[in-house]
């Protein structure tokens, strides 16, 4: 799935369409697919749990992050101003308001 302006879309790829270079990693077939539309589609930031993967997009210019990094960045949202991917802390309800509804 690709997120591109507040619109989300679902891509479709064929491995037999992935270049070569890409095609001969020692990744999974989806990885490979998600690093290709990366690249292809110019992607801000992409998501991929793997570290080999990780490093290889990283190779490739591409901006990463893993799952660790979202966490972290859930906990510690970019500073006002800026373009984060996470709600800023005041527009999220109170703990308080999130217990009452788990009762």
């Amino acid at each position: 799935m690709a997120i591109q302006q507040g619109k989300k879309t679902v891509v479709g790829m064929k491995d037999e369409d992935l270049p070569s270079d890409i095609a001969a990693l020692p990744l999974d077939a989806g990885e490979k697919q998600v690093l290709c539309l990366a690249l292809r589609d110019k992607a801000d930031l992409v998501l991929f749990d793997d570290e080999k993967v990780r490093e290889e997009a990283k190779l490739r210019g591409l901006n990463v992050k893993g799952t660790l990094g979202v966490v972290i960045q859930a906990h510690h949202p970019a500073p006002s101003g800026t373009d984060g991917l996470f709600t800023k802390p005041s527009n999220l309800p109170r703990q308080d308001q999130r217990a009452k509804g788990l009762e």
